[in-house]
């Protein structure tokens, strides 16, 4: 599970619209900006303060969030970065990752730029 929302624990579905950015190897993502975050124990938890709703990141995807609050980045920068911090397979983490991109996105936590 990726982030928990502020009702109930949820896995967020595909986002089928956005799928084939994905593809597109110069498509970058940025933080929105209304967004507050804070590391509680080893995740993140993040405040969409226009839908006061919350959302508490795994450690993988509290790995990405950090990289992406540093400086916009496409999913190949990413990858190269998720590889370098930990012990995963390369086909595994760029599956992961789109999963990942895909819920932040599809809650607009997360902006295609």
């Amino acid at each position: 599970m990726y982030f928990i929302g502020n009702k109930t624990t949820k896995t967020l579905t595909n986002y089928n619209n956005i799928e084939s950015l994905f593809e597109i190897t110069d498509t970058k993502f940025q933080i929105s900006d209304y967004l507050l975050s804070s590391n509680v124990s080893g995740s993140t938890v993040l405040l969409d303060a226009k839908r006061g709703e919350y959302y508490e990141l795994n450690e993988v995807a509290t790995f990405i969030w950090e990289q992406l609050k540093a400086e916009d980045k496409t999913i190949e920068d990413l990858k190269e970065l998720v590889l370098t911090e930990f012990d995963v397979e390369e086909k595994i983490v760029h599956s992961d990752i789109k999963k990942i991109l895909n819920d932040l996105v599809k809650e607009k936590l997360v902006e295609i730029i």
